[in-house]
């Protein structure tokens, strides 16, 4: 047992250094904005962080188990239908599928504190204490107000609105969802770094 605390807190906030752990730009879509909302979809990119290559990329429908709580309009928002999650997994499942994609990686997302705080609770609920991932996780959104601070020209700090600014291009069609939202983060990340 004091190996793998020995490992786990190497992996998670000692031995590498940040800046030569690979990067996953995660998202998740909820079934509604309240904590108790459940989350019915993972996606992300694994990428190198030295030369921003996208090493894997990952989605995994959730089951929902109480889609009676849910919003209906953030379910229209994540186009939720059941024939599309008709091959969804537990949340578990995702959740480890997840740990071995991203284990002492760096989380990156658009709006990261509310993912990070609902993964956090999920691997809670689920008996899990501590999410296996590196502590410190950059947001996006953040980076951008901060880069943008003094533009008058920006007001909006949305992804749709920051996407517009950089000149992202979006499909409407797959707006919210899980793989499809981390890939356009990522491209919103390649653009502030270099700009």
């Amino acid at each position: 047992m004091e190996e793998n605390t020995k490992n786990y807190d190497e992996a998670i906030r000692g031995g590498t250094p940040m800046k030569e752990r690979d990067l996953v730009f995660l998202d998740l879509e909820l079934t509604g904005l309240n904590l108790n909302h459940e989350i019915i979809e993972i996606g992300g990119l694994v990428v190198d962080q030295k030369d921003l290559s996208i090493k894997e990329e990952f989605d995994f429908k959730i089951k929902p188990t109480h889609l009676e709580t849910a919003d209906p309009i953030s379910l229209k928002m994540v186009h939720y239908n059941e024939e599309d999650w008709s091959g969804a997994i537990p949340l578990i499942d995702g959740l480890r599928k997840l740990e071995k994609l991203a284990y002492g990686k760096v989380l990156i997302g658009f709006n990261s504190a509310m993912d990070w705080s609902r993964l956090e609770k999920a691997y809670l609920d689920n008996g899990i204490t501590m999410p296996p991932f590196y502590y410190l996780h950059p947001d996006i959104a953040g980076m951008c107000y901060l880069k943008l601070l003094n533009d008058p020209e920006t007001v909006k700090f949305s992804l749709a609105e920051l996407c517009k600014h950089y000149g992202i291009e979006r499909d409407k069609s797959k707006e919210h969802n899980a793989l499809e939202d981390a890939r356009v983060s990522f491209e919103l990340y390649k653009k502030i770094i270099t700009i």
